[in-house]
């Protein structure tokens, strides 16, 4: 398999300095002796430019998950640096790392994400959705960023979803997606579904 290097791109400032950094995600690359797990690089800004390494390596640990096939910046932190939202649709799942955790290491794995956004376990109209296949972030209501994520497979039709960002809340948790809006509202966040 191709590493398919350059999939997908996205900047902000990750450590909180005065210089922007940029990620660049190779989805397919093998990690391990899993194909297709993925991995993203992400480049510190400095008063030179980045340099030629990456400083932070997040690598995908399952097999055909597609890990960094979308990626866009998000602040769902206390902090003032800027988070990350990763995904991995063929693993059904999108995974945010705060700033504070994209900075505090050289090596890093999908383990160490603070957020990770999944079905839930019953069957529903996210089970098989491809989460993630294509990520935004904007101002949609009052409050923090709020996350749109593609997902064509949903119900067998497709459709996007919003998790509104709530109240930034610490420590790490999983929020488990159902056809329920109501269901989404875990941590503070609340979510819409948009299908034709």
């Amino acid at each position: 398999f191709t590493r398919r290097l350059g999939q997908s791109i996205a900047y902000g400032n990750f450590n909180d300095d005065d210089y922007d950094d940029v990620a660049v995600s190779a989805p397919f690359k093998t990690v391990g002796v899993n194909d297709v797990a993925g991995e993203v690089y992400i480049y510190f800004g400095s008063p030179t430019g980045i340099g030629a390494n990456p400083d932070v390596t997040i690598s995908g640990l399952a097999g055909f998950a597609g890990f960094g096939f979308d990626m866009a910046k998000i602040n769902w932190s206390t902090g003032p640096e800027d988070g990350l939202a990763i995904s991995a649709p063929y693993g059904n799942t999108v995974y945010i790392f705060h700033g504070t955790t994209l900075s505090s290491a050289a090596t890093l794995d999908t383990t160490n994400a603070n957020i990770v956004i999944k079905p839930d376990t019953n069957a529903n109209w996210f089970t098989d959705g491809l989460i993630g296949w294509s990520l935004a972030v904007g101002q949609l209501h009052a409050g923090s960023e709020d996350l749109i994520m593609g997902v064509p497979s949903g119900g067998g039709v497709g459709g996007a979803v919003i998790l509104h960002g709530g109240t930034p809340v610490a420590g790490n948790y999983t929020v488990n997606l159902s056809e329920s809006a109501d269901s989404m509202m875990m941590a503070g966040l609340e979510g819409q579904v948009f299908e034709n």
